[in-house]
């Protein structure tokens, strides 16, 4: 078996990457930034215009609804596997529940990259990147 350090390093190593896929579920895929207005400047304005903007794509936007809600089940699934990985429970014992928490979340987030790659999602910095070379040219 090995050390008890690499076990808690497996732990925060596999812990940032599920947290950094929920992220892409909720911001990139998402894209919560309004195409043609400015970002806000503070990050409690940033965190209101988020919250509105997800709010409002529960309500209307159903791929916005199924990116919203694969990162929700990331982010818990990724917390399962933190919390029965680090203390084990009788309720988690005796089956591998570590990693069937850590594969719904990476099966979650595929569902939301696949579901954006065939509805060729771009963001609103993509779109602004994409148009850069055309206004290029003509200036």
């Amino acid at each position: 078996t090995e050390p008890a350090w690499v076990n808690y390093l497996h732990h925060i190593a596999a812990g940032l990457l599920i947290f950094t896929l929920g992220l892409f579920c909720w911001v990139v895929f998402a894209d919560y930034a309004q195409p043609g207005e400015t970002q806000p400047a503070s990050m409690a304005q940033r965190l209101r215009a988020w919250w509105a903007s997800a709010l409002d794509k529960l309500k209307t936007d159903a791929p916005g609804r199924l990116y919203l809600s694969c990162g929700f089940l990331v982010f818990a699934s990724g917390a399962l596997a933190l919390y029965t990985g680090v203390w084990p429970t009788t309720w988690s014992s005796g089956w591998p529940s570590l990693y069937l928490f850590e594969a719904i979340a990476v099966i979650a987030f595929g569902v939301a990259w696949i579901t954006a790659g065939l509805a060729g999602v771009t963001t609103s910095r993509q779109s602004d990147r994409d148009d850069a070379p055309e206004l290029a040219k003509a200036g």
